[in-house]
């Protein structure tokens, strides 16, 4: 992230003094101010504490720790046999990471970042007529569409230069980088979640991108180059996007596989819809030949009622033997929102226009933050296949932090039923968990965790 830096000779300036200096003071009045000076923490800009810093600080641990299954909950769950000890992080637990990394930022007050991105949030607001007095003390995520476009910029920018602290996998520079790699493969980075690939920017509306793997000692090398061009402003623009892969074969290198993809938005915030396309082509010998088609459509609106609204249908096609190219599938889905309460239904039908599964999800959000949840899952020609209740709570209480999770099913095709309770307790440095249930596999299981710190 690009973070206030500490360059060594050069003094830091203040950020926020709790109590101005007088000019003209003596040594010691000056001294004095200075110690009242309130800066973020030193992974930030230095200095004494800055409470929305460490508070912020103290969610994003918490939830790492839940993220990779190291607080009360993950030994509970363990202790019950429901989960094992990952021995590298999943895609789904990386995913969650860049997220909890956004939010992060989003939590963090605008001193807390170099000035560069104080000045870029200042300027944008100035240009949307928006006047903020002490932006400095404001958090990120308070600043709207703006403060959440910032927090992901700055995420992205940090993976990119810095896989290693981004992922903070110690084993990264443990096993001596260049060497591992040689040794190992790609793949062995990419278990650590290092991605051999830079990016670069061509003015402000071009990225261009390459990448690289191959196997141990550099055998079966391939790379990939990639670039995205945006056209137009922020309601009505378009973004096109391609990727050529190129392998080494028989002493030669030889075009791979080749993508092509486009997206079309036009609306506002509220009211807008997406068109988007892409196409894929690979190569098996005998050239490139087109192998995946996709066009979606997106539809979103804010009614005068207050309900919000979000229609989608993708349609798939690939080739066919004949050099064909044939309708696979098509998803369609349906979302309607108001006042935390949500009807999500979803349907999958065939190339021939069958329905082979769905979904239909309600939820409400009610007092506390708690969801309450009911979903049907469907089968082929919208046969009723498995039914279940749910509800999730995280809420602050008593100075600490309570979450809870139940849910509840029944599958109808093999008359299976499972449920599972899970419950927890936070606050500074206790945290205790517990979780049952039963299921197929396990039966009856219970599962205890704690953790205290002194």
């Amino acid at each position: 992230m690009p973070i206030r830096p500490n360059v060594p000779g050069v003094s830091r300036q203040p950020v926020q003094a709790d109590t101005p200096t007088a000019r003209g003071g003596s040594a010691g009045s000056n001294e004095a101010g200075a110690s009242a000076v309130r800066t973020p923490r030193d992974e930030f800009v230095g200095g004494q504490s800055d409470p929305l810093v460490e508070s912020a600080m103290r969610r994003f641990s918490a939830r790492i720790k839940a993220i990779f299954d190291r607080d009360a909950m993950g030994l509970a769950k363990r202790a019950a046999g429901v989960t094992s000890q990952q021995p590298e992080p999943t895609e789904a637990q990386r995913a969650a990471l860049e997220t909890a990394a956004i939010d992060l930022v989003k939590d963090l007050p605008v001193r807390a970042l170099s000035p560069e991105i104080g000045d870029k949030l200042q300027n944008s607001l100035e240009a949307r007529g928006v006047e903020i007095g002490d932006l400095g003390a404001r958090k990120i995520g308070s600043l709207g569409s703006l403060g959440g476009e910032v927090a992901k910029e700055v995420v992205d920018n940090f993976k990119e230069q810095h896989p290693k602290s981004y992922y903070g996998l110690a084993a990264g520079v443990a096993v001596g980088g260049a060497v591992y790699a040689y040794s190992e493969g790609s793949d062995a980075l990419k278990k650590l979640g290092i991605k051999p690939k830079v990016t670069a920017k061509l003015g402000q509306n071009t990225k261009v991108g390459g990448s690289a793997s191959w196997g141990e000692k550099f055998s079966d090398f391939s790379g990939t180059l990639d670039a995205t061009h945006k056209m137009g402003d922020a309601k009505n623009n378009t973004a096109l996007t391609g990727s050529v892969t190129a392998r080494h074969r028989d002493e030669s290198f030889e075009i791979g596989a080749a993508r092509l993809g486009v997206t079309h938005r036009r609306g506002d915030a509220k009211n807008n819809t997406v068109v988007s396309g892409s196409l894929n082509a690979s190569n098996d010998g005998g050239g490139l030949d087109i192998t995946a088609l996709r066009l979606g459509v997106t539809r979103k609106s804010t009614h005068e009622s207050g309900w919000k609204s979000t229609a989608k249908i993708n349609a798939f096609a690939s080739s066919r033997a004949d050099d064909s190219v044939g309708l696979d599938r098509l998803d369609l889905s349906h979302k309607i929102t108001r006042d935390g309460l949500s009807l999500d239904n979803r349907l999958r039908l065939d190339g021939e226009g069958s329905v082979t599964s769905g979904s239909t999800l309600l939820s409400h959000t009610g007092a506390l933050k708690g969801v309450k949840t009911l979903k049907a899952e469907y089968g082929k020609d919208l046969t009723l296949e498995g039914m279940s209740v749910g509800y999730k709570l995280n809420t602050e209480y008593r100075d600490g932090r309570l979450y809870a999770e139940g849910r509840a099913g029944y599958d109808l095709k093999v008359d299976r039923f499972d449920a599972s309770l899970s419950a927890g307790y936070t606050k500074e440095d206790l945290d205790i968990a517990i979780t049952a249930g039963r299921n197929e596999r396990q039966g009856n299981y219970v599962g205890v965790g704690l953790k205290w710190s002194f």
